[in-house]
């Protein structure tokens, strides 16, 4: 169908929120993006004038091929398939935003948004006696995108407060735990899973290839959760791990692994925790997770040529120990 989008419609006067009801200067003309002053097309005006013209409004179910339609979209539009049991009907956008603010936030999180962003963002936030972490968008060129770089950061900054926290390594699972190799970028990394998945090929299954989130459970054990950061080699997946152990790189012109002590883990480690350090408070909170990382996993420190010989040792290494702490 062919669709005018010429027509002016003047809508003063009729109770509209963005031309009666929005305070400030009168000839400000308001360029709303999901309320354009479009008329809407005639089939959708005639399937509500046939609904309306039935009498009856009564509760009705949402039918199948909405949820369908949606999912199919997702799948198309963004590659995502979300699967139809996921789809939820909401009665409008703000009213989900409060909704998913009050399901997964308590008074006083930080809860972080790329402004300049749609105004019921905030008030979802801050009606509900939660606290903005901005992270601006960026005008490059006309267009604005997205700081991931300062996003990582600010979402451990969120994050502290409940005992998770951005870890700077690559993740991956073997033998039902995550193992993380982790140091200074460019020292090897991903070098080493690499090395790993051509030796042992499916045992291992990457988690995060840059930046997992680490995650203290109630029963003390530490968890290793995927994140939005993956590498440039955008290696990572959706699933979650307890923690196994770390293992801190070094190059060096020989391979050798040895266990390294809490006192000498301390420091290395602490620089590969994400956060602002912005507050005396975000450092103590990030000091009390290492501890309790360095109580709760081994560290070893792996000074290698970057070969298969050194991820064989590491390999090796982890099943002598697991060895000797399943020993009786």
């Amino acid at each position: 169908m062919q669709y005018c989008f010429d027509e002016p419609i003047c809508r003063k006067g009729t109770d509209s929120v963005k031309w009666d009801h929005i305070p400030g200067n009168p000839q400000a003309i308001p360029m709303w993006v999901a309320d354009m002053d479009f008329r809407c097309p005639q089939p959708v005006i005639d399937a509500v004038m046939e609904k309306t013209a039935f009498g009856l409004y009564a509760y009705t179910a949402v039918p199948e091929t909405f949820r369908q339609s949606t999912a199919a979209w997702q799948l198309r539009r963004h590659g995502w398939d979300i699967g139809q049991a996921e789809v939820i009907p909401v009665t409008s956008v703000v009213p989900a935003l409060y909704t998913a603010v009050a399901a997964f936030t308590q008074p006083g999180d930080q809860v972080i948004l790329q402004r300049p962003v749609y105004g019921p963002f905030t008030g979802a936030v801050e009606d509900q006696g939660r606290v903005v972490s901005n992270n601006a968008l960026v005008l490059e060129n006309g267009r604005y995108a997205m700081e991931f770089h300062a996003l990582a950061p600010a979402t451990a900054d969120a994050l502290l407060p409940h005992r998770r926290c951005v870890f700077h390594g690559t993740a991956f699972i073997w033998r039902g735990r995550a193992w993380i190799f982790t140091a200074p970028s460019g020292t090897g990394k991903t070098t080493q899973y690499i090395l790993w998945k051509s030796l042992y090929g499916e045992q291992i299954q990457m988690l995060n290839g840059d930046k997992p989130i680490l995650a203290w459970a109630e029963d003390g054990q530490l968890w290793v959760h995927p994140s939005p950061w993956t590498g440039k080699e955008g290696m990572g997946r959706g699933e979650a791990a307890p923690l196994g152990g770390v293992i801190y790189l070094a190059q060096g012109r020989e391979n050798t692994i040895a266990p390294l002590a809490p006192a000498q883990a301390a420091a290395p480690l602490f620089c590969q925790f994400l956060f602002s350090a912005a507050t005396a408070a975000a450092v103590e909170q990030a000091c009390a997770l290492e501890e309790q990382l360095l109580a709760t996993v081994p560290v070893w420190l792996l000074v290698n040529r970057g070969d298969e010989a050194s991820a064989r040792l590491t390999h090796d290494t982890i099943l002598q120990w697991e060895g000797e702490r399943n020993d009786p």
